[in-house]
């Protein structure tokens, strides 16, 4: 592991471990979607290998999103802009090591892999 790992860990993971394991673990906000960024219907749990969890803190606070392709096929995922988010690359098993960075309208995601991307609510 990179040493920017544990310092990574540290920014991004640790306030949605927190916020998620905490009282107001009920008031955070969890979306399954399929490729396009429309949610997840009970029929595409059954038919879709290609799924984004959509994760945020609170009402406004800040987001994750995992891509998580289990095909082996790249696919081609509608980022979440629902709040004009820019997002930034934080981790993808496919590259060794990841380069953090922009991100935004769709990401190709290779195949049998998963990228997580974060999007800071503050300015």
């Amino acid at each position: 592991m990179a040493s920017g790992d544990a310092a990574a860990r540290q920014e991004y993971m640790v306030p949605f471990i927190r916020a998620f394991s905490g009282e107001k673990r009920n008031d955070n906000r969890i979306f399954w979607s399929r490729v396009d960024g429309k949610l997840m219907s009970m029929e595409d749990w059954n038919r879709l290998s290609s799924v984004a969890l959509h994760i945020g803190i609170g009402e406004d606070g800040d987001e994750l999103v995992y891509l998580i392709n289990q095909t082996k096929a790249p696919a081609r995922f509608s980022l979440p802009n629902d709040r004009n988010q820019v997002w930034k690359t934080i981790c993808d098993t496919h590259i060794s090591d990841a380069e953090v960075g922009h991100a935004e309208g769709e990401i190709l995601q290779a195949p049998m892999s998963m990228a997580i991307l974060h999007y800071s609510a503050q300015p």
